[in-house]
Order: structure tokens, then C-alpha cells, then sequence
């Protein structure tokens, strides 16, 4: 590949392009991506009170798969949804729908933590209880934080409990 004038010229097709940067996406997820400090905690925390979470997700299965077995937190998830098995982007609230109907409660009893602000729109005009958390990714104004979060964390340790 070289580039020239900001564009990159290849003589890979796009298909080849994009299965080249799904393979190195993967392979962070399998070896690079670390946990938030305190999520593990704060998972632990929630396990022991009987909680049920699910993980609801963009990323496809194999590379959630992977990372939550490496990091070794794949046992306090009840199950995982995926937006290529749902059939919707986070743009639609289908995700967070079926999450509900495989827990069998209602949304009332579920809490949605999102880094994006466009999954958190989505979950807040379904109805949902969000929680936002800070990422250096994610610029969330004060003004979003207010109209689509009900609680916003800039980590994970703001949620655990005194032991």
C-alpha cells in the first residue's frame, strides 16, 4: 500500500481491505483491550446480589467472545447480544428489547450502561434507565448528560459499594 496526497492507494480490493482491519481489530480484542478499572469489582459486586447482565454489543461474537473469556469475566454474563444477530444497529432499540424479553422482566427492571451517545439516545426514548460512562473516545456534553442519562460515571469505582 502507499500513500499519496492523503489517499491510500492499494491494489487490494475493498473486500480484502476490510477483512485485513476486521483481523486486526480481532486480534486487539484478543490480545490488547483491557477492562475499565473497577469493572470487575463492580461486576463482582452485582453478581453477589443476584443480579442478571447481558452483554449488548456492536462488536461481532467471536471478538466479544474472546475478550471476555481473556479477561475472564465471560462467567457474569447471562448471555450476549450481538447488533449482527439482532438484526438492528444501536440506532434502533431492538438490542435492548430483546435483552428484556430473554431476562422475561420488564424494561423498568433494567439498567442500560452505554459509552455512545447515539446508543444512548436510542435507550433513553425506549424508556430505559441509563447510565453513561465517560470514555476518552466519546465527547458528552452536559447538555446530552441531562437529557439522556440518569446517572453518568466517569469510572466504574463511583459505583461500588463500601465493603
Amino acid at each position: 500500500s502507499v500513500l499519496i496526497s492523503e489517499q491510500l492507494v492499494t491494489d487490494k480490493t475493498a473486500d480484502e481491505v476490510y477483512r485485513e482491519i476486521e483481523a486486526f481489530v480481532f486480534e486487539q480484542y484478543r490480545t490488547v483491550i483491557e477492562l475499565k478499572p473497577y469493572v470487575r469489582d463492580y461486576l463482582i459486586q452485582l453478581q453477589q446480589k443476584g443480579v442478571h447482565m447481558c452483554v449488548a454489543t456492536l462488536t461481532n461474537r467471536p471478538m466479544v467472545e474472546a475478550v471476555l473469556k481473556r479477561l475472564e469475566v465471560a462467567d457474569f454474563f447471562d448471555f450476549i447480544l450481538t447488533v449482527p444477530e439482532v438484526g438492528a444497529t444501536k440506532a434502533e432499540p431492538k438490542i435492548y428489547l430483546e435483552a428484556v424479553k430473554r431476562f422475561g422482566c420488564a424494561k423498568d427492571d433494567c439498567v442500560v450502561f452505554e459509552d455512545s451517545c447515539y446508543a444512548l439516545t436510542t435507550a433513553k426514548n425506549a424508556g430505559f434507565y441509563c447510565i453513561g460512562v465517560d470514555d476518552p473516545w466519546q465527547d458528552i456534553s452536559e447538555k446530552f448528560i441531562h437529557q439522556y442519562c440518569d446517572q453518568f460515571i466517569t469510572g466504574f469505582e463511583e459505583l461500588l459499594e463500601d465493603q
